[in-house]
């Protein structure tokens, strides 16, 4: 079980920030004189100052939607992805949020402090970085129109929802710290932006806020620079092993609640629904709402993600939606030249990836070679495996397994919405 940092550990740590005085200090934890009086921030002051619609680099995304930009897979050759290529899901056009006026607030049950943080504030806390992979739940929705004749409802992402970066952040268990938060009286905590669409939050359960107190948290830098707008700058929240909509993005409220929480992102969006999936039964009188009401609780909420892998090939597309800016026609297969490859792919799991494995038109499977670095349940690893690829088509396959032992399935339980499929990919290639 991860600890998070003691109080004297905490107060040393930040004070080596630099900059983060006694009196900032004790302002901060109420300690020695009133706390920053929470609501003394105009409502309008946290409101988008104007939106503007996602990065569309014509040569770097396959656009999902209007707002949605998948990343060009095939395309990627790197460990960390550039911030320029990291796909983007976002439900309406991004906010752009002055970093001088925003502000987080952290309340609810059991807080013992009521917090209202500035951007400074929070760069003066103890930090972290790590590198996390991010990835949509989304990510592989195609493989149910092209694998299994399926028609679910959303984005035709193919295997671009997933991207990985080096991310600094305040883990929770300082904020934990910080507002001395009583965590026996706590179920869930909610992370909330007010500045996106007027439902977009995500809750974890106190467990895992815990259990993962030094990496969950409250992300501020994504490769070294400043978040990005359309990935949540100026602040997002960060919760690894989950899918990206978990990792909430223009981040301003931390709310500890003692009742189960339902939002609309997992209760109606975000959740599997079909006969595979059980119906969350909610509890009108005991249970928490926000932006909805019980019986729109529809779908059984998704946590972790599984266990994928892709080579770096396009798609065949014949059933999925038509795609812009797509390198294949409707049903043209890429082209390789014969002779000795050298196949390179990329394989991820919220609990780390054990070995690759490749077939070729159905034969022995085999076991690909994992290239360094290798840092963690959290960060994808890359492979290779050399092919004599002979003239004529073929289809290439990969499944990778973790360390959970899970490994990718030849088909998915079927979800109405199109989420989590991480079936075997199948690869046409068309070798001349």
């Amino acid at each position: 079980m991860a600890r998070y940092v003691s109080w004297l550990d905490f107060r040393r740590q930040a004070e080596a920030k630099g900059g983060l005085s006694r009196r900032d200090f004790l302002r901060l934890t109420g300690a020695g004189g009133a706390l920053m009086a929470l609501g003394s921030l105009p409502a309008q002051a946290q409101q988008a100052q104007r939106r503007i619609h996602v990065k569309s680099d014509a040569k770097l995304f396959i656009p999902a939607s209007a707002t949605n930009r998948s990343g060009r897979y095939w395309e990627y050759n790197s460990f960390i992805t550039p911030v320029e290529r990291f796909y983007v899901r976002n439900y309406a056009a991004t906010p752009i949020v002055d970093k001088a006026q925003w502000r987080l607030k952290v309340y609810g049950d059991g807080v013992g402090r009521e917090l209202e943080l500035t951007y400074d504030d929070l760069l003066k806390l103890p930090t972290e970085r790590a590198i996390y992979y991010m990835e949509c739940y989304g990510n592989g929705r195609t493989l149910y129109w092209e694998q299994q004749n399926q028609n679910p409802r959303g984005s035709n992402w193919l295997l671009g929802a997933v991207g990985q970066a080096e991310w600094e952040y305040v883990p929770i268990g300082v904020i934990l710290e910080l507002a001395k938060v009583d965590t026996r009286k706590v179920r869930d905590v909610l992370f909330w932006s007010g500045v996106d669409t007027p439902f977009v939050g995500r809750p974890i359960t106190i467990e895992e806020a815990v259990n993962r107190a030094n990496e969950i948290g409250i992300a501020f830098s994504m490769n070294g620079d400043e978040l990005p707008p359309d990935h949540g700058g100026p602040v997002r929240a960060l919760v690894p092993g989950y899918g990206g909509a978990a990792s909430t993005k223009w981040l301003t409220e931390v709310y500890f609640s003692a009742k189960r929480v339902w939002v609309p992102l997992n209760s109606y969006d975000q959740v599997l629904v079909g006969t595979d999936w059980p119906k969350p039964q909610p509890d009108p009188e005991k249970d928490y709402f926000r932006e909805l009401r019980p019986d729109q609780v529809t779908g059984l909420a998704i946590t972790y993600q599984n266990v994928k892998s892709f080579v770096q090939l396009p798609l065949v597309i014949r059933r999925s939606p038509a795609l812009g800016n797509y390198p294949l026609q409707q049903g043209e297969l890429p082209k390789m030249r014969a002779g000795l490859q050298v196949m390179r792919g990329y394989a991820h799991s919220p609990w780390g990836v054990r070995k690759v494995e490749y077939r070729i038109d159905g034969g022995p499977w085999r076991i690909a070679t994992i290239l360094p670095p290798r840092l963690g349940r959290y960060t994808w690893v890359r492979f290779q495996f050399e092919w004599e690829a002979k003239p004529g088509v073929h289809v290439i396959e990969t499944r990778a397994t973790d360390n959970h032992g899970n490994v990718q399935p030849e088909r998915v339980p079927f979800d109405a919405l199109g989420h989590m499929n991480n079936s075997i990919p199948r690869f046409e290639v068309e070798v001349v």
